[in-house]
């Protein structure tokens, strides 16, 4: 599974580090990927932090499947397909 945050959206509340570090970090007021290969094992804890983001700002997706889409009024924008 592959892990991205929209910086866009990201509102940098940290509830994605506290419940996955071993993926996500907070740097200068956004969330971070630390890897965007999600281990196997991180997979369960990644998908809660997926779900407890305030700003749904998390985007998972099979290897191959989360690509930028685009820009809209100067911000990317994100697709899982």
């Amino acid at each position: 599974m592959n892990a991205l945050v929209r910086q866009d959206a990201c509102r940098g509340c940290g509830s994605c580090s506290i419940l996955c570090p071993d993926v996500f970090r907070v740097e200068e007021g956004t969330a971070k990927v630390m890897t965007v290969q999600v281990a196997p094992s991180f997979v369960a804890s990644c998908c809660a932090a997926a779900g407890k983001c305030p700003a749904h700002a998390i985007v998972l997706g099979k290897a191959q499947a989360v690509m930028l889409a685009g820009r809209q009024n100067d911000k990317p924008y994100w697709v899982a397909l």
